[in-house]
């Protein structure tokens, strides 16, 4: 959901100027019911961002004048508030807390180990093309899924795809298009490049597609600067 979100903002912003909240929204109730921390934390940064884009950002907000952008802004503020309290009141918030995978904590110490597992074999050509999971945990305990984007993108391309995808967001910042139009996207895509550490989302999966997608909608529609 994250990686799909992430496409239709990046091609609402293109068209219109400013992040859709509503499908961001149902990502993140859609998140809460997944229970999963990766995506619920990520889905409500999603929803800070589009916040903070179409308030401050947006130029059909920079428009219009003043007392009505603080008054939106008041009125975002209130809603916020109340929505806290309210969810605080009922104990919905423990609720979830409680039956999501954050009672254990943020961290997760099974990915830490498959992690400390796979690192153990960096060694020489390994570091540089990859190691197989043979003798971690990763296959001894979790059939093979690593349960992070880049340690299979690791194992199967190597320390030159690794950084490839790493450093890839940083490419919109070459470009002659509009700062704020680099800034967003550049934001979005690093949201989903923090997602793609706590599951084998991406790299390679059939969601590669939308990466891709990504940077072909910057290249191709986000305007150039004056």
């Amino acid at each position: 959901m994250i990686v799909i979100q992430v496409a239709l903002s990046i091609a609402v912003f293109l068209e219109k100027n400013k992040l859709p909240l509503l499908p961001a929204m149902a990502t993140l109730v859609i998140a809460l019911f997944g229970i999963g921390r990766g995506s619920i934390v990520v889905a409500f940064l999603i929803i800070v961002i589009s916040f903070f884009v179409n308030y401050f950002a947006s130029s059909s907000l920079v428009e219009k004048n003043e007392s009505t952008r603080r008054f939106f802004g008041f009125v975002m503020l209130v809603l916020m508030v109340v929505g806290i309290a309210y969810a605080g009141y009922f104990g919905f918030v423990n609720s979830l807390i409680e039956q999501s995978k954050f009672s254990a904590g943020l961290l997760d110490s099974h990915r830490g180990a498959m992690l400390s597992d796979y690192l153990s074999k960096m060694e020489g050509w390994s570091l540089i093309f990859g190691a197989d999971y043979t003798g971690t945990s990763i296959e001894s305990t979790y059939g093979g899924n690593p349960h992070n984007s880049y340690i299979r993108l690791h194992s199967y391309y190597g320390l030159f795809g690794l950084l490839f995808i790493i450093f890839s967001p940083f490419s919109l910042f070459v470009s002659n298009k509009a700062f704020i139009y680099k800034s967003v996207i550049f934001l979005l895509v690093s949201l989903v490049l923090t997602r793609a550490a706590t599951d084998p989302l991406l790299f390679p999966t059939l969601l590669d597609f939308f990466y891709v997608l990504y940077f072909f909608l910057f290249w191709k529609y986000a305007p150039r600067k004056d």
